[in-house]
């Protein structure tokens, strides 16, 4: 059988349809955690992932910074933001992770860190690695 998950056929625009493993549609490939996870090749930072990277910059700065420079950041770590317009992505990731209270807007396009637990800097600080 072939497999058309994204890491086996990614031009198929199937997301999370591998047929290798017999089981219920509405399963996902434990194999493959599909599109936006950091790791798969040619795959931009979407969703949960791209908030991640994004509170792992703010984390590892210290400091508030500008969405330019957090996009910055995240491309010399090697990844791409999905979307047509990055920075955009990137304003509302933050502005999810604010109202969440893991990030906190100091200025118009400026954020920095909020309240988040040690456990979660963990998993954060470690999913990029």
């Amino acid at each position: 059988m072939n497999c058309l998950c994204w890491n086996c056929a990614p031009n198929t625009g199937l997301r999370y349809s591998c047929t290798a493993l017999p089981r219920s549609p509405h399963q996902r490939d434990p194999r493959h955690a599909g599109p936006g996870v950091p790791g798969a090749e040619g795959q931009p930072l979407r969703g949960r992932p791209l908030r991640r990277a994004a509170l792992a910059v703010l984390l590892l700065s210290g400091r508030p910074c500008a969405i330019s420079e957090v996009e910055k950041t995240i491309e010399v770590w090697g990844y791409q933001i999905g979307g047509p317009k990055p920075r955009k992505a990137l304003a509302d990731a933050l502005a999810y992770e604010a109202d969440r209270g893991w990030a906190h807007r100091v200025a118009r396009g400026r954020y920095g860190t909020g309240r988040i637990s040690v456990g979660s800097r963990y998993r954060i600080l470690a999913f990029l690695h």
